[in-house]
């Protein structure tokens, strides 16, 4: 995944103004390297509208979703709402590494898109 200064420069000073999740997804996409930012720990439903909102500021119009929360169906129907759209699953890294190979595995996600 590309840098994205505004990000970047809250993760170096350890200021916080972007949304947690936003934020916290994009440190775990850097340390594992995936193309898209990807949503590995746990969204909540009230948290989605600020997430879209921030995604469409910073210009990201595609990520993925990789948490395996439940109620997903829940949680996709409310970015759907939201103004993204599900475009099937993908592949990508883990944010954990896996200490038996030192890798991160590739692990199941739903790619969206916003619209």
């Amino acid at each position: 995944m590309n840098t994205i200064e505004a990000l970047e420069t809250q993760v170096a000073c350890r200021t916080q103004t972007s949304h947690r999740a936003v934020l916290t997804a994009y440190m775990d996409t850097q340390k594992a390297d995936n193309e898209l930012l990807d949503f590995f720990g746990v969204i909540f439903d009230a948290d989605i509208p600020a997430i879209i909102t921030e995604l469409k500021e910073l210009g990201i119009g595609e990520f993925t979703i990789s948490v395996g929360q439940t109620d997903m169906a829940t949680l996709l129907w409310s970015f759907a709402e939201h103004g993204a759209a599900v475009n099937g699953l993908v592949k990508v890294k883990s944010a954990y590494v896996d200490w038996t190979t030192g890798e991160h595995p590739m692990v199941p996600a739903f790619h969206l898109t916003i619209t």
